[in-house]
């Protein structure tokens, strides 16, 4: 009996030595009132240093350990001889499975390793996340100052290259939800989205990363902004990427695909989304901004004006009325919506974005329509503008 349990051990320490140990996991107490139910190891790279990882399961929480690996053998020692009556040792070439029988004779089975395709055996926990974006040699990120020559992040522009890279993540998903997936020729319309970071990395993003034919144009009223990053995409080679100065009013939108509208101020966005619809683009991504037109016309005269008589409370209720409409009356017009908090508080306030992907369900026109007309009733709202613009 106890040759099964030296043995099961001896093979242990040799995996752990010959990196073939991929991970083990321990379960069976012994005793029904030891505190850890199961425990499960891997191998880790923390701080340059190869650990065992242990996480200690129990019905209310989990608590994690890390071990060197004398301390590991030491601790599993102490598992198999006294607490434990099941041990499976997961390497390269077999799963070892150390078990008792019914006459508490502790056996070893080992079988074919189920797990012989890993890759990779040590989680590295020193590895930043994986990015849709490169940041190493980034001209137009260098070109903007968010990060400097040595590839190093700009203290004062962290913040925004979280921003940069949370925007990309959700752009990436929401295409792959789209028919924009399959698509190798794709258009992006950028409706005055303020600063310009967000727009390089959208053509960055399809053109390389994609690898699609895309074509982007950033509409701008500001000259200065335009001749910028016009200069700076030139420096880049983004042959397709231009920047033009222009008005959302006097924009002409034919055969786009995409449509990015961040902070359009007020009936700004509703401008964008109107252009948007009657493009038919596939999809949106849109942070609204100053929802001033609502905030005249909600509950104005009635008894609930009391409740929006602090300016704090009538912004948050006019932007929720606002871009409830803006949802209800694209649904309206077959998209589906999402809208998600885009980065955390702290950064900005103006943080809802709001993703609306082309459908091809059948559009409950009545029962929308209904939904609207009752909603509107309810803040006594007599005019939506972007409900004008669309009639």
């Amino acid at each position: 009996m106890e040759d099964n349990k030296r043995t099961f051990l001896e093979l242990l320490e040799l995996s752990c030595n010959n990196d073939d140990f991929i991970n083990m996991k321990i379960s069976k107490p012994s005793d029904k009132d030891l505190h850890y139910k199961k425990i499960f190891i891997r191998k880790i790279v923390l701080k340059d240093q190869v650990v065992f990882n242990c996480v200690y399961n129990n019905k209310t929480q989990d608590i994690t350990k890390n071990y060197n690996l004398q301390e590991y053998l030491h601790t599993c020692n102490e598992f198999i001889w006294n607490d434990f009556k099941n041990a499976v040792l997961f390497t390269k070439e077999n799963d070892i499975t150390l078990s008792y029988n019914k006459k508490w004779i502790p056996k070893i089975f080992s079988t074919k390793s189920s797990k012989k395709d890993s890759t990779n055996n040590v989680n590295n926990h020193n590895n930043t996340k994986q990015r849709l974006i490169n940041t190493d040699n980034n001209i137009y990120l260098q070109k903007l100052w968010v990060i400097n020559s040595n590839n190093v992040t700009v203290n004062s522009k962290v913040g925004k290259l979280r921003q940069i890279h949370k925007f990309i993540e959700t752009l990436s998903s929401s295409i792959k939800q789209s028919s924009l997936e399959n698509k190798i020729n794709i258009k992006v319309t950028d409706m005055w989205s303020g600063k310009w970071y967000l727009t390089f990395a959208v053509y960055d993003y399809i053109k390389n990363i994609l690898d699609k034919n895309v074509v982007v144009n950033w509409i701008e009223f500001r000259k200065d902004l335009v001749e910028i990053c016009n200069d700076i995409a030139l420096d880049c080679c983004f042959d397709d990427l231009n920047f033009i100065q222009w008005t959302i009013e006097d924009t002409q939108v034919k055969d786009n695909n995409i449509l990015i509208a961040l902070h359009a101020c007020d009936t700004a966005t509703d401008d964008a989304i109107h252009k948007w619809i009657t493009s038919n683009s596939e999809l949106i991504v849109l942070s609204p901004c100053c929802h001033k037109q609502i905030r005249k016309e909600v509950w104005k005269g009635t008894p609930l004006d009391s409740l929006l008589a602090h300016g704090i409370f009538k912004e948050r209720q006019s932007e929720m009325v606002t871009d409830t409409l803006r949802w209800l009356i694209m649904e309206l017009h077959g998209y589906k919506t999402k809208i998600f908090e885009y980065i955390a508080d702290e950064h900005t306030h103006k943080n809802t974005m709001i993703v609306w992907i082309k459908h091809t369900n059948l559009i409950k026109t009545e029962e929308i329509t209904k939904k609207i007309q009752d909603f509107k009733k309810m803040f006594w709202i007599d005019n939506v503008y972007l409900e004008k613009l669309l009639k």
